[in-house]
């Protein structure tokens, strides 16, 4: 399906340029971003939007709408990935090659007008052309074909000269130059941000108790029921998975008359949330009620019971993750900046076989 989809998106970027080529000898080469560079994006795009609907539609008691923005935003990033490889490209023939940048703006270049061709540390290609800095990736498929195709030509119209190699000025590079294809490590590291900073959302955002009118009621007698650990799962018709009562020593009034009323197949009032990331397993219950309006439960006595015995260890692991992954983040940096300071062996477990 995505091998369709990149297709697709190739063919119709090129066909506009291959039409005003046509005039030249038709002998029309491109130079394309790889496939997985439009995959990774949609599938990125794709998990940061579905959590960006999720916090809004289905966990809104605990994430707010900012939350849903905030993967909203981090979705441009890989947005990125897909318009760059639907417009970042090269085309050539034998008289010169067209530009076509990340806007989707196109240059038409003769190879007279090449003044440089530097092979940059990083793996990637530089070419200068009427005072202009043109980069080319050395992941995109044909690159290398191109440049050496460039030089050859360049060669030919200086009278067997080659092109001259140029120092291009330094760009930002947040590993000096040490680390081959950096932008595949900054996107790493960018999705590695994002988990952080939802760690960290999650374990500094306070935790409110569902309104009565969100939850989900049924009228109907217990079918059976059993204890598991300090949880109380029983079934109704009707609902499926099971319904949890966490901590129901603490947030039942009157477990002993619950019990009752549960062997004797009374009718209940009862009110669930269905699963979420606080219940994954089943429907938590919040709320129960009997035929004679006696409450057992309520959604405050959960939020107690969750506030008391849930979220102090639930916060914890959140913010040592999102430390352990800034630290990661930090340290590997510190790595491929400075590789000369550790062994090969040790660098190899950050960047194992990108080091320049």
């Amino acid at each position: 399906m995505c091998n369709k989809l990149s297709k697709a998106l190739e063919q119709s970027a090129t066909n506009e340029e291959k039409r005003k080529m046509q005039k030249n000898n038709g002998n029309i080469r491109t130079v394309t971003n790889p496939e997985w560079l439009l995959v990774t994006g949609i599938v990125v795009v794709a998990v940061l939007l579905f959590f960006a609907l999720l916090c809004l539609f289905k966990i809104s008691d605990n994430i707010s709408i900012a939350f849903s923005a905030v993967f909203v935003i981090f979705s441009f990033l890989p947005a990125s990935m897909i318009i760059s490889f639907v417009n970042c490209r090269v085309y050539y023939d034998d008289d010169g090659f067209t530009h076509k940048n990340f806007f989707g703006k196109k240059q038409r270049y003769l190879y007279s007008e090449i003044e440089c061709i530097h092979y940059r540390r990083t793996g990637d290609y530089g070419i200068k052309v009427k005072g202009k800095d043109i980069q080319i990736e050395a992941v995109a498929i044909g690159s290398s074909n191109f440049v050496l195709f460039a030089k050859e030509k360049c060669r030919q119209l200086n009278g067997g000269k080659d092109v001259p190699d140029y120092s291009p000025k330094a760009k930002l590079d947040i590993f000096n130059g040490n680390i081959k294809n950096p932008e595949s490590y900054l996107i790493i590291y960018f999705l590695l941000l994002v988990l952080s900073m939802l760690a960290f959302v999650l374990a500094v955002i306070p935790t409110e108790p569902t309104q009565k009118s969100e939850l989900i009621f049924v009228e109907e007698s217990v079918l059976n029921y059993e204890v598991q650990d300090d949880t109380l799962v029983f079934e109704v018709d009707g609902v499926k998975l099971g319904l949890y009562l966490y901590g129901y020593n603490q947030t039942v009034t009157d477990i002993e008359k619950l019990y009752s009323l549960f062997e004797s197949k009374e009718q209940l009032k009862i009110g669930y949330n269905p699963p979420s990331f606080r219940s994954l397993s089943g429907n938590r219950v919040e709320y129960i009620e009997d035929s004679e309006g006696v409450v057992y439960t309520t959604p405050e006595d959960y939020i107690q019971y969750y506030k008391e015995n849930i979220e102090p260890n639930s916060d914890l692991i959140c913010t040592l993750s999102a430390l352990v992954i800034l630290v990661y983040i930090v340290f590997s940096v510190y790595v491929g900046r400075h590789p000369q300071k550790f062994s090969k062996r040790f660098v190899n477990l950050f960047y194992k076989g990108n080091l320049v």
